[in-house]
C-alpha cells in the first residue's frame, strides 16, 4: 500500500483561497481549491496511492465529511485518518499509523508545516499544493 498523509490548510487551500472564500461562503469545504485537488489526483493516478487525512479537519465531522466527499468526487480514495492524540505531534501520529498498518510500500507527507519526517513535501500556506510539488511526491511514492 502507498499512502499520502494529507494536511488540508496550506495544501488543498491557501491564504488567498481563504481570503476569497471568506467573502462568499462560511462553508469550510468550499475553501478547498479545485486546482490543488487536481494536482493531488495526478499524484494518486501516477502512483496508485491512497489518502490518510492528518489535518485538524479530521477532528470535526462536518469538515471531514465535506473533505472526503470532495476527494471521492475527484476520484481520490481516502482510507482513514490519523488518530487525534494531543500528547502526540503530527509526526508521531503518522509514524503510529505506519507502524500499525499491515505494511506499506511507500508514503509521502504533504504538509505546509516543517516536519522532521522523511518523505515530506513541504508546501506553503500562501500557495498550497503546486505543480512543482507533484514530481517530488511521485518520486517518494515510487
Amino acid at each position: 500500500m502507498k499512502y499520502i498523509f494529507l494536511d488540508v490548510d496550506g495544501v488543498l487551500n491557501s491564504s488567498e483561497r481563504w481570503h476569497n472564500c471568506r467573502l462568499v461562503s462560511a462553508d469550510r469545504a468550499s475553501k478547498i481549491d479545485d486546482r490543488a485537488v487536481k494536482r493531488l489526483l495526478k499524484i494518486v493516478e501516477a502512483t496508485g496511492a491512497v489518502v490518510v487525512i492528518t489535518s485538524v479537519w479530521r477532528r470535526y465531522d462536518d469538515m471531514l465529511t465535506g473533505l472526503c466527499e470532495t476527494l471521492f468526487a475527484a476520484g481520490i480514495d481516502v482510507v482513514g485518518y490519523t488518530s487525534w492524540q494531543p500528547a502526540l505531534g503530527r509526526v508521531d501520529e503518522i509514524q503510529k499509523w505506519l507502524k500499525e498498518s499491515d505494511g506499506y510500500e511507500a508514503y509521502v507527507v504533504l504538509d505546509d508545516e516543517s516536519l522532521a519526517i522523511p518523505h515530506h513535501v513541504q508546501t506553503m500556506f500562501e500557495t498550497g499544493l503546486l505543480d512543482e510539488h507533484i514530481e517530488q511526491a511521485i518520486d517518494w511514492l515510487r
